[in-house]
């Protein structure tokens, strides 16, 4: 019996395979590898979305975003970072996540030469330098750069959180923040500021972190000037211009600027001291109180007097010494127009006037 074989003979290097004309899109004339990548294309310009997830009702046009973003809603993170073992949903943010270890920012704006980590990203900025904010909200007419921030500040108006713990079953408007929210059950801080070694549970905060080492402050008040490391606290800050208090105790009425003073006030009512010393178990509602009361026990005092080497366990103590040498006097009464170093000091003048 004779044996026949089929001897396949490689192709050389230097070959590519090029597509037909058959595979032209009519519209932009750019030429597809196959009739299915063709299809695919197509859908940039009808805006075609057929895969529809069940859970939140997004749309997509290609079935690999789609998988995608069904992670977001298993918690299933396949990407797994070889440095520093963080692990990532969409490949994509992988690549984008290993840069950050590499330096390497590939995207260059053409106008200012600022360079960017991810491709979307610089489009996004692009958009600043013409000021377009294409995506308009018809609630309330807030404007965005892209279609993706305009779908979540959507869900503000609608209340639509899709994005739920299965731990705790707390819902969430964005993926991110359902993300940033198990690292709470889980522990995991993977972001580690290379200066001082301290961890974050999300990068936008190692981020604004680093700016405590740069002492960089990119956003400011439009009223005051005063700059600022983040957004956040700016947005914190312009509560003092326009006394605004959106955060409302539901017991006794009292309403804050910040959400964390909100939570840190519920303790009074509560009784809760979360935090406590480990070397006399005394407990504090506040972790900026415990920091304070164990420096009665080592001693310590990290701020130091430029101006005559004086210590002080306080930061807000060592700024009232420091007026000693200024000769500032900041806090004015009304009535009579005297100053004082310290606003205790002002209150107590206040009664002179008041009885």
């Amino acid at each position: 019996m004779l044996e026949c074989r089929v001897v396949m003979k490689r192709l050389p290097e230097k070959w590519t395979i090029r597509p037909t004309k058959k595979h032209i899109c009519s519209t932009c004339e750019r030429i597809c590898l196959s009739a299915s990548d063709l299809r695919k294309h197509i859908r940039s310009h009808t805006g075609e979305r057929p895969f529809v997830c069940k859970i939140c009702d997004s749309k997509f046009a290609r079935s690999s975003g789609f998988h995608a973003h069904l992670r977001t809603h298993t918690g299933e993170k396949p990407f797994k970072c070889e440095r520093c073992g963080v692990c990532f949903a969409h490949k994509e943010s992988l690549r984008s996540h290993t840069r950050w270890h590499t330096g390497e920012k590939p995207f260059a704006c053409e106008m200012c030469n600022q360079t960017f980590y991810r491709k979307e990203t610089l489009k996004l900025h692009l958009l600043s330098h013409s000021g377009e904010r294409p995506w308009a909200c018809d609630t309330c007419a807030a404007t965005f750069k892209a279609a993706v921030s305009l779908k979540e500040h959507m869900r503000i108006h609608t209340g639509e959180k899709p994005y739920v713990c299965q731990t705790c079953n707390a819902r969430f408007a964005r993926a991110r923040g359902l993300t940033a929210h198990i690292r709470n059950h889980t522990g995991e801080r993977p972001f580690v500021c290379t200066v001082c070694n301290t961890a974050f549970s999300q990068l936008g905060h190692l981020r604004v972190h680093m700016r405590t080492h740069t002492g960089e402050k990119p956003f400011e008040c439009e009223t005051c000037k005063r700059k600022f490391a983040s957004a956040e606290q700016r947005k914190r800050h312009m509560r003092t211009h326009s006394g605004e208090k959106p955060f409302a105790c539901e017991i006794c009425g009292f309403r804050c600027a910040i959400r964390q003073s909100l939570t840190i006030h519920l303790r009074t009512h509560t009784g809760e001291k979360p935090y406590v010393c480990t070397i006399c178990d005394m407990g504090f509602a506040q972790s900026g109180q415990l920091k304070l009361h164990v420096r009665t026990h080592t001693g310590e005092k990290p701020f130091q007097c430029t101006m005559c080497s004086l210590k002080f366990s306080k930061k807000q103590v060592l700024t009232t010494h420091i007026r000693t040498h200024t000769g500032e006097k900041p806090h004015v009464c009304y009535i009579c127009n005297a100053r004082f170093t310290q606003s205790g000091r002002l209150s107590s003048h206040m009664r002179t006037h008041n009885g």
